[in-house]
């Protein structure tokens, strides 16, 4: 399973033709410019990353389930998940359900590691050797990640889910890039071995004209 990673650049308004209709819509009720730029990059990463895995070469549309889950009209059976957190964009397809979450390192308070630790990994953050603030960042991610796949998001208790033991039975992905980018995946049964693809703004650009 690849997960492909882009660094956003500001070409955002060059990429609005290679959206679908249903998105160009979407952005218009968007008033901030950096998170337009985000929505249009890791729209683009999606394409490049259906038409890589062979799966989609045209701009999909978007339909929700009743937790509003996005999947791809038209494409029951192709799953996907997108991302995006200090100015990169992440994005991978399965086809079972899928959930990725990315995160940039921030510094985190202890109000903030209660609400999303379970009481075990409460006691592992903050009597271990690397800062609360790191180890929150990648737990955070973690469960975001479980929380895109079931569509439940923060209601679901991140509190409540215990991550160790998703990774034991494999269901869950996680790894930090030298620049501090946390990224994790979460699958309902175990994932296939994971792969991160780096993915230049050069090349999307250059893939997306090719589809055109």
């Amino acid at each position: 399973m690849n997960i492909y990673i882009l660094k956003n650049g500001e070409k955002e308004n060059e990429l609005i033709p290679f959206l679908s209709e249903e998105r160009r819509e979407k952005l218009g009720g968007i008033n901030s410019v950096k998170v337009k730029r985000e929505k249009i990059y890791a729209y683009a990463l999606l394409r490049y990353c259906l038409f890589e895995e062979q799966l989609i070469s045209s701009a999909p549309s978007f339909s929700y389930g009743e937790k509003g889950k996005p999947f791809l009209s038209g494409y029951p059976d192709i799953h996907f998940s997108i991302s995006h957190s200090g100015g990169y964009s992440g994005c991978v397809v399965s086809n079972e359900e899928i959930g990725l979450d990315i995160q940039d390192f921030r510094p985190c308070n202890l109000k903030v590691t209660s609400k999303i630790c379970t009481d075990k990994e409460l006691d592992f953050v903050l009597g271990g050797d690397v800062s609360p603030s790191f180890e929150t960042c990648r737990l955070w991610c973690m469960k975001e990640a479980r929380g895109k796949l079931t569509g439940k998001g923060f209601s679901e208790g991140f509190d409540k889910t215990e991550t160790s033991e998703l990774i034991e039975r494999g269901e869950l992905f996680n790894t930090v890039t030298e620049d501090d980018l946390f990224i994790s995946v979460c699958g309902y049964s175990a994932l296939p071995e994971i792969k991160i693809v780096s993915v230049s703004e050069e090349k999307l650009f250059e893939m997306l004209n090719a589809m055109s």
